[in-house]
């Protein structure tokens, strides 16, 4: 993806980049675009903080490292 491209996400995609090697976070950091997603995307993700670290097997550190770099490209 060229620079300056914003790609629009879904909760499926946001939880699926939690996955240290899931093809969906390797074409996002390949594509190095700006990814938003609507404010309630994160609510989901937070309101399913378990589930969501279990499957990606990542710890409360990476969760909340990866929430925080997401904060910022919220449409609310």
């Amino acid at each position: 993806m060229k620079r300056g491209i914003i790609l629009v996400v879904n909760t499926n995609v946001l939880f699926s980049f939690f996955g240290k090697s899931t093809k969906t976070r390797e074409l996002i950091f390949l594509l190095s675009g700006t990814l938003v997603s609507p404010g309630f995307a994160l609510d989901e993700l937070v309101k399913h903080r378990d589930e969501v670290s279990r499957k990606a097997k990542i710890g409360n550190e990476d969760f909340e490292t990866d929430v925080c770099s997401q904060e910022a490209c919220c449409i609310c």
